[in-house]
């Protein structure tokens, strides 16, 4: 039982870390902001054909759920799991007013998120709503940050 127990926490680690890497050659900076064990946000400057920017994904349990990327005018998006290829575009037009924009969708729809995902150990999860503001202030600060530091690229 131990073993078949530590065998699916490792098959989990691999998993998680082959997520976090897979995009590392667009990925730029990035910091992991823990929430509890079961849910952290990633905070990196993305560097894609289409565009860059600060972006932001929230994963859960090791599954990525939604990203964010503040790209500006007719270029940031954001994406929500299970339909991670389709891109939802921002009404908004600037990296700033996008990146205020992803703050708002993360800290009113999170719990939203978590519930209407197909996997049910993520539907069940609770999340303690002062831990998720604290990062989620983290997350602003970072997102913030990028585009100041990077906005000449």
């Amino acid at each position: 039982m131990i073993k078949s127990k530590l065998k699916k926490s490792l098959k989990r680690i691999i998993k998680r870390y082959t997520n976090l890497y897979q995009g590392e050659n667009i990925r730029k900076d990035l910091i992991k902001i823990e929430i509890d064990g079961n849910l952290e946000f990633l905070v990196y400057w993305k560097i894609l054909s289409i565009g860059k920017g600060p972006a932001v994904v929230l994963s859960a349990l090791g599954q990525e759920l939604l990203k964010f990327d503040c790209f500006g005018e007719n270029r940031g998006h954001y994406h929500v799991m299970p339909t991670y290829s389709q891109r939802i575009f921002f009404y908004e037009n600037t990296r700033m007013s996008q990146i205020q924009r992803t703050i708002k969708e993360l800290r009113h729809n999170t719990v939203k998120y978590l519930k209407i995902h197909p996997k049910e150990s993520i539907r069940k999860l609770t999340i303690n709503q002062k831990l998720l503001e604290r990062g989620l202030l983290k997350v602003e600060h970072l997102l913030i940050q990028y585009e100041s530091k990077f906005t000449e690229d």
